[in-house]
């Protein structure tokens, strides 16, 4: 499956941005034009799920985090 991991990102912070309410503040940013990849979208959501709990679980309350998608 073909994803737009830019806005499947975007998706992903947004809704732990929601969840989260104001303990952190997630900010996502893209580099590069490539943003297309081919994945399983339900794993892939999983293992970002659990990346970005990670990084709140981990980071002291009111912190900022910051998820950037670059190119390899």
């Amino acid at each position: 499956m073909v994803v737009d991991l830019k806005e499947f990102c975007g998706e992903i912070v947004e809704s732990f941005q929601t969840t989260q309410g104001k303990s952190h503040q997630i900010s996502f940013s893209s580099e590069g034009n490539s943003t297309q990849a081919g994945a399983d979208a339900s794993l892939l959501k999983h293992t970002l799920d659990n990346l970005l709990s990670n990084a709140i679980k981990y980071s002291p309350e009111g912190s900022s985090i910051r998820f950037t998608l670059g190119r390899c």
